[in-house]
């Protein structure tokens, strides 16, 4: 129901999509790395078995005390994977997001976030690619 591209599929009936779900079998795989404890690296997979296009992929990169204060996270995300070919692809499948952030006291951070995705447009009946810039003001609680 929840997951990285919820905000994307938010418009999706997933209540009565969650009524009709059958027990399901698949494979999750992840992958992480961590260089000197400043730079993370986290990939992962899951896809159902017996579902076309159930792939889902998350690449995520965190540096983070390599200056003080500041933080950098960067994700790329993609759902409908099928093939190899898939995931090789940029559409409306895919979400790129960067953020850069200053820790201005211990528990706040002020960031700005770019984000790319795609999104329908009705009136021409395709997908258009859009790029947005956030703000953000954060409390941080690491533990």
């Amino acid at each position: 129901y929840f997951n990285a591209l919820y905000e994307l599929e938010r418009e999706l009936d997933k209540k009565s999509l969650l009524a009709m779900a059958e027990k399901t079998e698949g494979i999750f795989g992840q992958l992480a790395a961590s260089i000197l404890g400043k730079l993370k690296i986290i990939g992962s997979y899951q896809r159902l078995n017996g579902i076309d296009n159930s792939g889902l992929l998350h690449f995520e990169t965190r540096l983070s005390e390599l200056i003080p204060s500041i933080r950098l996270r960067a994700t790329y995300d993609k759902s409908g994977i099928k093939t190899f070919e898939d995931v090789r692809t940029l559409d409306y499948r895919s979400m790129a997001t960067a953020e850069l952030g200053y820790k201005t006291m211990q528990f706040i951070m002020v960031s700005m976030l770019y984000r790319w995705n795609w999104v329908y447009n009705e009136e021409k009946n395709e997908y258009k690619p859009q790029e947005r810039i956030e703000p953000r003001i954060s409390f941080i609680y690491e533990f």
